[in-house]
């Protein structure tokens, strides 16, 4: 089970809509202090605003006040922030925009630092913090004549502004870069390769202290389950290649385990929807991994016979990681479940949160938000539940 730190489990905000500040502030104030009530205890929540809710924060000083004091108030924890969603991630239709602006344009870093100012302000008393951001790029959108050192100036300009808002606040701050199948860094491998190119680029410069310290990755234990990576091996490669592991996903994956199964495929074609990602992917038996840049419902239903003698498919759809089963359709739940046990085990322990943002796009789900909330958080902090007494 989790293991207990000074920082409490926090859930991602990103499952909550609104494009601008009051919308996400108003979803943030609906649910949060519900989901802290049935847990009676404070809660942590990985905070996420759209640029253009981010930016109307930043130039309103008393939002900011206002949102810093409703939290201290609802005894509500943001020590965390995701910036990786830049534009409205709950619009109509997501898909592959989710990664623009990637890491080769100025607005990614802008927004990157601006909501490093706001969790600043955000903070409890002593701790530090992290952003989560997008894996460079999509990899589509890769320019095929270039090689990574493309995405280094501006990771290396933030890292230099984050050390700057050290320097000025007293609070520490780090980006935590985020794997995902069918991007610039999707495996463990490719992490530790960018980030020893990363270094090396800038060792012997007066940016290597910073980039050392600030930048390292958020491991999301989907993303990384949907590669059928061992999810322990990966945390201790990490570590081993002193690759800063400064932020944890706990999530799940949608898993077919008998691809043969019709009625399993068929359910899986209900998974298939117009606004998300579902990148989708299966182990051969003799090792390979057989990759779709989406879920699509013909796919599941009429696979083709390699597929077909898979010997599973893992889908990146988020699904509540309380559940090891979605009907006929199994859940990567083991390997949150080993992604648990090695964190104690790790020299240092990362920020913890849950991120499963898809309640509204999961086929035939009716349940209440802040009960899925509070189930995934007794799943992995298993410690009664009390409702607060008034």
């Amino acid at each position: 089970m989790f293991m207990p730190s000074e920082l409490p489990l926090a859930y991602c905000a990103n499952v909550h809509p609104g494009d601008t500040w009051d919308e996400a502030v108003e979803c943030l104030k609906r649910f949060a202090p519900a989901v802290r009530r049935r847990r009676g205890r404070v809660l942590g929540v990985g905070l996420w605003m759209s640029a253009r809710g981010l930016n109307q924060g930043m130039v309103d000083r008393q939002r900011r006040e206002h949102l810093a004091d409703w939290l201290t108030s609802e005894q509500i924890s943001v020590y965390t922030m995701n910036a990786f969603p830049f534009g409205n991630f709950h619009a109509d239709r997501v898909k592959q925009d989710v990664y623009r602006p990637d890491w080769t344009h100025s607005e990614r870093a802008n927004y990157t630092l601006q909501a490093a100012e706001l969790l600043a302000q955000l903070l409890p008393p002593q701790a530090d913090g992290s952003i989560s951001t997008l894996p460079l790029a999509y990899g589509g959108d890769h320019p095929p004549d270039k090689d990574l050192s493309i995405y280094h100036p501006l990771l290396i300009s933030v890292a230099r502004g984050l050390a700057t808002l050290r320097d000025q606040t007293g609070r520490n701050i780090r980006l935590a870069i985020e794997p995902e199948p069918a991007c610039v860094l999707e495996t463990t491998e490719q992490v530790i390769a960018f980030f020893q190119s990363l270094w090396q680029s800038t060792d012997g410069t007066k940016d290597a202290a910073a980039v050392r310290e600030h930048l390292g990755v958020c491991f999301d234990v989907c993303h990384q389950a949907v590669e059928f990576e061992s999810i322990g091996s990966s945390l201790f490669l990490l570590e081993k290649n002193e690759v800063p592991i400064v932020k944890v996903h706990l999530s799940s994956a949608i898993e077919l385990t008998d691809p043969h199964d019709d009625e399993a495929r068929a359910e899986l074609a209900s998974f298939a929807e117009p606004r998300y990602l579902h990148q989708t992917y299966a182990l051969t038996p003799g090792g390979r991994i057989l990759k779709r840049t989406d879920l699509s419902a013909e796919d599941a239903l009429h696979p083709g016979p390699e597929w077909l003698d898979a010997r599973a498919w893992r889908i990146h759809f988020h699904v509540p990681i309380h559940r090891a089963m979605m009907g006929r359709l199994a859940t990567t739940r083991a390997s949150l479940d080993e992604a648990l046990l090695a964190l104690p085990r790790l020299s240092r322990m990362p920020h913890v949160e849950i991120e499963t943002y898809t309640w509204g796009v999961l086929p035939g789900q009716s349940a209440d938000l802040v009960d899925g909330l509070v189930r995934e958080l007794e799943s992995v902090d298993p410690t009664s539940s009390i409702e607060e007494k008034n």
